[in-house]
């Protein structure tokens, strides 16, 4: 569904536009269904914390992630994952492909691939260790992303 893009999520499953790598799969009430119950933590939990919601499914992909050899030139940059919903986290960035959506900080290799990731939840994300000196917002999430530990 990201690679063929229509207009809604029906679409791929109506006689005009049929998508067969997708309507073979499975039903569309079924694809409602998943898509209405998947949960990445409680919703009865409560916390201050904007990226509670997502944060077990960013941790996974951050160990993952960090499980790749490094590769020698690496770079840190941000990123926009497109969405033009409402949230409080959405970001309008204007030099960007995508103007709209999340802002993700990303350490990346020649290759493209991802080694770190860090979602961007607004000014109070501006986290120091006490060990460690506060060189402003950008400085501080290129130490995030390519320190020894590598963890947030």
């Amino acid at each position: 569904m990201s690679l063929i893009k229509l207009p809604s999520t029906r679409c791929y499953w109506s006689t005009n536009f049929r998508i067969g790598s997708i309507a073979d799969v499975m039903t569309v009430n079924m694809f409602g269904k998943i898509k209405r119950f998947l949960h990445f933590s409680d919703n009865e939990a409560v916390s201050n914390d904007r990226l509670s919601k997502i944060k077990p499914l960013v941790e996974l992909l951050r160990s993952r992630f960090l499980s790749v050899p490094l590769e020698e030139n690496l770079s840190v940059d941000e990123q926009i994952i497109p969405f033009k919903g409402h949230h409080k986290l959405k970001q309008y960035l204007p030099k960007k492909p995508h103007k709209w959506g999340y802002k993700v900080y990303v350490l990346s290799g020649i290759s493209g691939f991802a080694y770190h990731v860090e979602l961007y939840s607004g000014k109070e994300d501006n986290n120091v260790l006490p060990s460690e000196t506060d060189v402003g917002a950008s400085g501080n999430v290129v130490i995030r992303l390519a320190g020894p530990s590598q963890t947030v």
